[in-house]
């Protein structure tokens, strides 16, 4: 664990700017190889309310049982950081159901049926 002292703090920033990674190796001996965040992969997928990605947008980085005020307003998704999601037509994860691929979905043809959501493993 990293303790500054009071006289360096001021040094330091709020932002992560790497974060480090223990490695075991095959042979044996450990390694620490540092990865700058904006390289590490989050679960990502972008609804928006309009046809080719217009319009009000919300991203999220994990599943959720309902999507509020957003429920059955999305038109068009985006799925990043190469993990699939599986989308609803109701609440709670029920009702008919479509996987999507990382990729670009400008024009789902759903009819704004979306209300739930969770990236697949």
């Amino acid at each position: 664990m990293f303790t500054a002292k009071k006289s360096n703090q001021g040094k330091f920033n709020s932002r992560i700017t790497a974060v480090g990674l223990l490695i075991a190796s095959a042979m044996g001996g450990f390694a620490l190889q540092i990865v700058p965040v904006s390289a590490q992969k989050t679960p990502d997928v972008i609804l928006y309310e309009g046809r080719n990605f217009t319009g009000r947008a919300i991203r999220l980085t994990k599943g959720v049982d309902s999507l509020g005020r957003f429920n059955n307003k999305t038109s068009s998704i985006k799925v990043l950081n190469n993990q699939k999601w599986q989308f609803w037509a109701k609440k709670n994860k029920k009702g008919r159901s479509i996987i999507l691929s990382p990729g670009n979905y400008p024009n789902l043809n759903l009819n704004n049926d979306i209300e739930s959501l969770k990236g697949l493993k």
